[in-house]
């Protein structure tokens, strides 16, 4: 085990999930419907046990979560909460960006169980595997949503 490798890909996982919950609550700005509503506030219930998870595996070999481990500045939150605000207010849109954002959050998984497999514990391992699968679901689900909206608006043409 490399402890500065699982503590790089801990920090790495636990900044996703932080961007994830940021982009769920900007989600939830943009739609009134109940269900959906409801969905993103599990989806982002998700990633923050995710991250108490991630938070306590890093703590037992002695690392530290990173504050700002992506650099987000007050002006790039404050330009997300004006986009999902005022200048999209496409449902599909944010569906479209949602998608993507669970995409990137996978990508994020792969690499980490693929590139670090001999650097990381393996119960760690099993853990990030068994994360990775939830959230495939997850990203299914916000995909199918998508999906369903643009047959939606194709027939009501």
């Amino acid at each position: 085990m490399n402890i500065k490798k699982s503590v790089d890909v801990l920090n790495n996982l636990i900044a996703s999930h932080k961007d994830r919950v940021i982009a769920y609550q900007n989600a939830k700005k943009g739609f009134n419907e109940n269900d959906l509503v409801q969905l993103f506030n599990e989806f982002e219930k998700t990633s923050n046990l995710f991250n108490e998870d991630l938070i306590f595996e890093l703590s037992k070999i002695n690392g530290a979560p990173k504050e700002n481990a992506r650099n987000h500045t007050l002006i790039d939150k404050i330009w997300g909460n004006l986009k999902i605000n005022f200048l999209i207010k496409d449902k599909e849109e944010i569906l479209n960006r949602l998608e993507y954002s669970e995409f990137e959050i996978l990508k994020v998984y792969k690499n980490s169980l693929t590139n670090n497999t001999d650097f990381i514990p393996k119960k760690l391992n099993q853990i990030l595997q068994q994360q990775q699968i939830l959230l495939t679901n997850q990203h299914d689900k916000i995909k199918d949503l998508g999906d369903s909206m643009i047959a939606k608006s194709s027939m009501s043409f």
